[in-house]
């Protein structure tokens, strides 16, 4: 049969069971019945039958859309059923307070009952209840937006759909699972899924079609049957008709002695002979008008149900192409997504080969500047070495030869840490970002208390103005390598007798502005733009000739940015610099970063 028929079919049945599905709503008397009688069976110790009842008012306010009045009888009922200990009854109720929940989109506490009803219906180990309930479950997930959980109550339920060889249901999951990646942004199992919901779709509409096929061919059977009995009944009285013709004729055939007999009968005789024959004629007549009123009613009861069908046959061709003309729509839609998706990988992979470029090219200058800036203040510090070892020195010299060799190694340890901590932040397995809330004060406190000894060896003060409560929400070793590498750069472009002042405040955009300010040579204008490119990075001496790898500031603006911030550069040459990065405050109860 043509699919479009079997469509037809289809929509006939689901429009008949719609009619023969259609409930009367309960009167206030009928409802004040049922709690009249489950106040009555909870007087006499009855508690199921008065449990019962509750449910039959409940059930009604519910039909009736009256959701307050049907769960205030749920939940008494409930109670009942606990004590009780009827766990059946108790999982029937929570599915019920669950669904009116959902219609009042009260969907946490809807998924707080259906999860209590999915738990009592695991016990008894009934796979098709344990389906709804799961099906229930993920259909509030979904409107609460926990995709990745709906999606795992749908497959545990598409799982019992084929233990229980269920297409129906089985499509019902893939469509319901196509829906959910859709809403995730998930293309390919969007696609994947909605692919299989079709294919199930057209099992589950052929099995249908087939069932009422064969429903129809067995009512046609008996037409036929009740057909040919007509047909035999109508033979039947048509061989008596001709049996009676016959005799007539014998009566041509007759003895003329009979003849005789006949015509000496008497006229009135004849007459009631007559009357007998006329009235068996309009008898006749009647029977015949009848049969041929019966034969119209048949062709207008006939002209009608073509009609019928001949509508409702528009109706759902205008239906089908209107679904028709949806589906391709949706699926030019989703084609077009796709090819979004293709395009932004392809952007991606573009994206990629940069930076692996960009990578290399700062790998290979990281070589030569290693290769020099590592190997120099080691061929320093073995030259002097050698002078003290040859030369002699009375205390004064040997104290500042001692601190000359304590300089050239704090920065040699600085320029080796900003190297490894910039090694490691590109490996992939570098950074993690861990953030908490943290004291500015107390370390920022730390940094200078470890930079102390360099600091006073060059007499520069540095101050620590940040207010002792002030919490930033940051990944702390992040921040403390950041906060370490600028106060480290303030000291090292800071004369003798200079001051470093580290200071913090709310910036209008909502976030912590902390910045370092110094009193050093400052930046020239045209070198300020290089400070933080990878491509053009350099390295300045310090007022003590203090050497570095230029790595320092790289690492300090890709640490800001990985804790959500951004980081400046304000100087005046020979006045002073301040750098200021951002971090966000810590959030409030509840709220995400």
């Amino acid at each position: 049969m043509n699919y479009k028929y079997r469509f037809f079919f289809v929509f006939v049945l689901y429009l008949t069971a719609r009619l023969v599905s259609a409930q009367v709503l309960k009167s206030d008397e009928e409802i004040a019945r049922y709690l009249s009688q489950s106040e009555l069976k909870l007087k006499e110790g009855d508690k199921k039958e008065g449990s019962r009842w509750l449910n039959e008012a409940a059930t009604a306010h519910w039909e009736r859309k009256e959701y307050t009045k049907a769960l205030e009888y749920f939940k008494k009922s409930l109670k009942i059923n606990e004590e009780l200990g009827n766990e059946s009854g108790m999982a029937m109720l929570h599915n019920n307070m669950g669904m009116i929940y959902a219609d009042l989109r009260e969907y946490e506490t809807s998924l707080f009952n259906f999860q209590k009803c999915l738990e009592i219906r695991r016990v008894f180990k009934d796979k098709v209840a344990i389906q709804s309930g799961l099906i229930n479950t993920a259909v509030v997930l979904n409107n609460l937006q926990r995709y990745q959980e709906s999606i795992r109550n749908l497959k545990e339920a598409l799982d019992i759909a084929r233990e229980m060889n269920d297409p129906a249901q089985m499509r019902s999951c893939y469509g319901m699972l196509a829906e959910t990646y859709e809403k995730a942004g998930d293309v390919s199992n969007t696609l994947l899924y909605f692919n299989l919901y079709r294919s199930f779709h057209e099992l589950v509409q052929r099995n249908k079609v087939q069932k009422i096929e064969k429903t129809l061919e067995e009512k046609q059977v008996e037409m036929l049957r009740l057909e040919n009995e007509k047909q035999r009944q109508e033979l039947e009285l048509l061989r008596q008709s001709q049996e009676l013709m016959a005799k007539d004729n014998l009566l041509d055939d007759l003895d003329k002695e009979y003849q005789d007999l006949y015509m000496k009968s008497t006229k009135k005789d004849i007459m009631m002979e007559l009357m007998k024959n006329r009235d068996k004629l309009e008898q006749e007549r009647l029977n015949e008008e009848l049969i041929k009123e019966k034969h119209k009613e048949q062709i207008y009861l006939l002209v009608a149900i073509v009609a019928i069908i001949f509508v409702i046959s528009l109706i759902v061709l205008s239906v089908f192409f209107y679904r028709n003309i949806k589906y391709k729509e949706k699926m030019n839609t989703l084609l077009q997504e796709r090819n979004n998706e293709i395009i932004r990988q392809k952007e991606e992979i573009e994206l990629q080969k940069e930076t692996l470029n960009e990578t290399n090219k700062l790998k290979d200058k990281l070589f030569s500047v290693l290769a020099h800036d590592l190997r120099s203040p080691f061929a320093t510090l073995e030259s002097l070495m050698m002078l003290y070892e040859f030369e002699e020195y009375d205390q004064q010299q040997t104290k500042e030869f001692l601190l000359q060799i304590r300089s050239l190694s704090n920065s040699t340890l600085q320029t080796l840490e900003n190297t490894l901590d910039w090694v490691k932040s590109q490996m992939n397995t570098g950074y993690k970002y861990e953030p908490r809330p943290i004291k500015l004060y107390t370390l920022t406190q730390e940094v200078i208390e470890f930079l102390s000894e360099i600091a006073k060896s060059k007499k520069i003060e540095i101050k620590n103005n940040i207010f002792q409560a002030l919490e930033a929400y940051a990944d702390i070793n992040q921040i403390r390598i950041v906060i370490r590498n600028l106060i480290s750069n303030s000291i090292k472009f800071t004369h003798e007798g200079g001051r470093v002042t580290i200071a913090a405040e709310i910036s209008p955009e909502g976030k912590i502005a902390i910045s370092v300010e110094d009193t050093g040579v400052g930046i020239p204008e045209n070198k300020i733009i290089k400070l933080f490119n990878t491509s053009t990075h350099f390295t300045t001496q310090g007022t003590k000739h203090e050497k570095g790898t230029g790595l320092g500031l790289l690492l300090t603006k890709e640490l800001v940015e990985k804790n959500n911030g951004k980081i400046t550069v304000n100087s005046v040459l020979n006045e002073g610099t301040t750098f200021t990065f951002t971090l966000n405050t810590v959030p409030k109860l509840g709220v995400g970063s």
